[in-house]
């Protein structure tokens, strides 16, 4: 998913299967900008991850509802994380 940040500054959030990266696109989409630290791609996978379903921020709080299957079915909960400056 791409996601709009506060800032203006658009991510790509991808991941499935207990990972979870992001990465900050340039203005045309076409490439990365690295972090501050350097890096170009994190690794920001919380406890319990499966898959996103979508993301959004509030309150300076990043909420991710992920995808959960197990035998039982489909399971979901809200994941937060605060943001990282």
């Amino acid at each position: 998913m791409v996601f709009q940040d506060k800032d203006g500054a658009y991510d790509i959030i991808y991941g499935g299967w207990k990972h979870r990266t992001i990465a900050r696109l340039n203005d045309t989409f076409t490439g990365f900008i690295p972090f501050a630290d350097g890096t170009t791609f994190k690794e920001i996978t919380p406890s319990g991850y499966v898959e996103d379903a979508y993301m959004m921020l509030t309150d300076n709080k990043y909420y991710f509802k992920p995808v959960q299957i197990t035998n039982e079915g489909v399971a979901a909960e809200v994941l937060t994380a605060a943001k990282e400056d």
